[in-house]
């Protein structure tokens, strides 16, 4: 897992949407948690614990086999929490307007 910061997170983020839709298998999947300060890697870490008590993991993933699985996370403070999820749900609508749906198949009727 890649430990980057908020600001390089939605570029990389970008490039797994990217991937995932020019024919690419597998889809990307973004999971939050809330955790102690003290527990984020050492990059983080001296701005994570500046910022207060408990921050934000937030972490992205690209599915498919270990060969091809991309991981990447951020901490992000909970004073920065609200704009951090408003700037993630803009990205996640762009790239879900070039998603198209599956035809449903319907059992045939005999």
């Amino acid at each position: 897992m890649v430990l980057v910061s908020s600001a390089d997170f939605f570029p990389q983020l970008a490039e797994l949407f990217q991937a995932s839709l020019k024919g690419g298998s597998g889809a990307v999947t973004v999971r939050t948690k809330s955790i102690p300060s003290a527990k984020i890697g050492k990059l983080l870490r001296e701005e994570a614990v500046a910022a207060g008590p408990t921050v934000y993991l937030v972490r992205a993933y690209k599915n498919g086999n270990n060969k091809h699985k991309s991981k990447l996370s951020t901490a992000v403070p909970a004073a920065a929490h609200v704009k951090f999820q408003a700037e993630l749900a803009k990205l996640m609508k762009a790239k879900m307007k070039d998603v198209t749906k599956k035809q449903k198949r319907h059992a045939s009727q005999n």
